[in-house]
């Protein structure tokens, strides 16, 4: 079921500097982090909680799934997708998935084309510039992966060592 492409390691840097190709790099760090942070969790791994109070790792997946969801819906045109399946590995996938398909859709918009893309907020019914995406929801995904990190190595499973610099796997 998984698709061993995603993110195995980070792509090359865009070829350009302007809006679109910093947030693509910006989904593709986050994409290579979180396929890591995710890759061979075995069930009670992806049911460790460091608190009661806490998420599970699969809730923060499933949260992670929502923020990028909710990105690709800014971003992407003629996007809709629906979480077809709920286990964890499904939901890593779709995950992985959106991430490379807001990339790819990063990857063919120019500055002016970025500038008229809107986050729409459901709760306050608002629509916001895409720069909120980068302290909203991408922000968030990312301290999300970095919890994932941290609990996984709490249950034992630590990350397998990667390099988010280079991108690379040792």
């Amino acid at each position: 079921m998984e698709n061993m492409e995603y993110y195995q390691n980070l792509p090359d840097p865009p070829g350009q500097v302007n809006c679109p190709a910093i947030l693509k790099r910006l989904i593709d760090g986050l994409g290579f982090r979180y396929r890591y942070a995710t890759e061979e969790l075995n069930m009670e791994d992806i049911q460790f909680r460091p608190v009661e109070s806490s998420w599970n790792i699969e809730e923060v997946n499933n949260h992670i799934f929502h923020l990028t969801r909710m990105t690709a819906d800014a971003l992407v045109t003629d996007y809709n997708i629906e979480q077809e399946d709920r286990s964890f590995l499904g939901c890593r996938l779709q995950i992985l998935t959106i991430l490379d398909l807001i990339s790819k859709s990063l990857g063919q918009m120019d500055d002016e084309t970025l500038t008229k893309k809107t986050v729409y907020l459901r709760r306050t019914s608002t629509h916001y510039s895409f720069w909120y995406l980068i302290n909203g929801f991408i922000a968030d995904a990312l301290t999300h992966v970095g919890q994932i990190i941290s609990w996984r190595r709490m249950a034992g499973n630590p990350v397998a060592r990667i390099s988010p610099f280079t991108g690379l796997p040792f």
